[in-house]
């Protein structure tokens, strides 16, 4: 098949993003490095996509990659770009775009998402108003943050399409 090293890639990706969602929207507020970690590792294997349908396709890939970019809305070209940007940065400079920010939810509600390991009775988890801090990452896309974990829902999206366009009658 002409995209099976992408196909692992996206896949690889995938890993990465799940990943990141099992721990955005935890109460644990100590897992930003971690998810720094997955984050660049997602961005790595997303950003690999293109690099493997060129070095698996190189006669087609320009054609059909200026074709795929000319077909995203203008909006979307420029969120590949600053996808393309964030992996650079994480790589060459080190740096992970991603924020994050505590958001006050119910601890029931909290607690039902990632259920914690040993059952614990937090009377206070039932009184009226009571709050607990979670995790919401997100990422500075143009200077709006957006929830990270969905971004990257949308750029691995975008990237099946590319690599959708490299298999026998356009799809797996």
């Amino acid at each position: 098949m002409p995209a099976d090293f992408a196909r692992r890639k996206l896949r690889e990706a995938a890993f990465f993003l799940a990943e990141m969602r099992r721990r955005d929207g935890s109460p644990r507020l100590d897992m930003e490095e971690e998810f720094g970690y997955f984050l660049s590792g997602f961005l790595s294997a997303a950003r690999s996509v293109s690099f493997v349908l060129r070095k698996e396709n190189p006669a087609r890939y320009e054609g059909v990659r200026d074709l795929w970019l000319t077909a995203l809305d203008p909006a979307m070209r420029a969120f590949v770009d600053v996808m393309r940007d964030q992996r650079n940065a994480a790589l060459k400079e080190g740096t992970i775009a991603a924020q994050q920010e505590v958001e006050q939810v119910s601890p029931l509600k909290a607690y039902g998402k990632h259920p914690i390991s040993v059952p614990i009775i937090l009377p206070w988890a039932f009184a009226e108003g009571a709050t607990i801090g979670v995790t919401k990452y997100v990422l500075d896309v143009d200077s709006i943050h957006c929830p990270a974990v969905e971004a990257c829902q949308d750029y691995l999206a975008v990237l099946e399409v590319l690599v959708s366009r490299f298999e026998p009658q356009g799809g797996k």
